[in-house]
């Protein structure tokens, strides 16, 4: 019902003309609190006692009263009951997600992030293993909170690159637009604008850059940029970006460094392999979705 009339259900419920349906609706809400049950056994002796406006006036007052404590009971179980949304960006594709707080982050390929259906209403805290590009919606109120295994951030509102792949031998939070903080197990900074910080997970060790290498960014842009890189990371940027397979025929083939730049954003995977191998320091071989790196 869209509205209670409490003083003509008190008066309906005194003199017995209170509809029996209606009394069983009242049961099942409140005796789950016994507060009704044990109220209404009290109601003839309390009647002869106290003057009719006080009774009036108190039942109405208990009323309004286990209807804000049954609210407030189902809002906290619903907090309690929220469950996690995950959100999985498969290799070969880039995907931008909206969260429900307005905050827009484009998540690469081999991502997976993880949060709350609560987050914006009970918490800004959220998971990521893979990289994503953060536009943060600024709320002072709801510091978002973001964490994976090796590092965590916290920031009001910002833009900022953030990623760490669970095998990658470094993370790094890469910032844009407004201030982060990042903290690595004992170690945290604070970043402005154009600043890095770059975190071995083998140690936790903070390491600020003061310039935010293009290199940080490029694959937001559709962008590779490989300065001394070697074909083991390389290959794990393209199968994120192609959705290939990499198979080495040798481990030393790992170890090669590269330095190289593409800047097209519809540059394809055997575009970049032809200029790497152009050196004649490895070759490859495309079978549909594996590659074969060979000597």
């Amino acid at each position: 019902m869209d509205y209670i009339d409490t003083d003509k259900l008190i008066e309906d419920y005194q003199s017995g003309n209170l509809d029996q349906q209606v009394v069983e609706q009242l049961q099942k809400i409140y005796d789950s609190k016994r507060g009704w049950r044990k109220f209404r056994k009290r109601i003839p002796a309390w009647r002869k006692s106290v003057p009719f406006a006080v009774r009036i006036a108190s039942m109405a007052a208990i009323l309004i009263l286990a209807v804000f404590l049954s609210f407030s009971s189902g809002l906290r179980n619903a907090y309690n009951n929220f469950s996690d949304v995950t959100v999985e960006i498969p290799n070969g594709s880039k995907t931008r997600v909206i969260l429900p707080d307005g905050t827009s982050v484009l998540l690469n390929g081999g991502s997976r992030i993880v949060y709350s259906q609560g987050f914006g209403i009970t918490d800004r805290n959220l998971t990521l293993c893979g990289e994503g590009f953060f536009e943060v919606e600024r709320n002072e109120d709801l510091p978002m909170r973001i964490k994976s295994d090796n590092i965590s951030v916290e920031v009001l509102g910002t833009k900022f690159s953030y990623r760490e792949y669970g095998n990658a031998s470094e993370s790094h939070v890469a910032l844009t637009q407004g201030s982060v903080q990042v903290s690595a197990g004992e170690e945290m900074v604070r970043l402005s604008p154009g600043q890095a910080a770059i975190v071995k997970p083998s140690s936790g060790h903070i390491t600020v850059s003061n310039e935010c290498n293009d290199d940080l960014l490029a694959w937001r842009d559709g962008h590779f940029i490989f300065d001394e890189a070697t074909l083991a990371s390389i290959t794990e940027e393209l199968t994120r970006a192609f959705g290939l397979k990499f198979i080495f025929e040798s481990e030393d083939l790992k170890t090669l460094c590269f330095y190289a730049s593409f800047s097209d954003p519809s540059v394809s995977c055997e575009h970049i392999l032809k200029r790497l191998s152009a050196t004649t320091a490895f070759h490859y071989e495309i079978n549909g979705k594996n590659v074969t790196i060979k000597h």
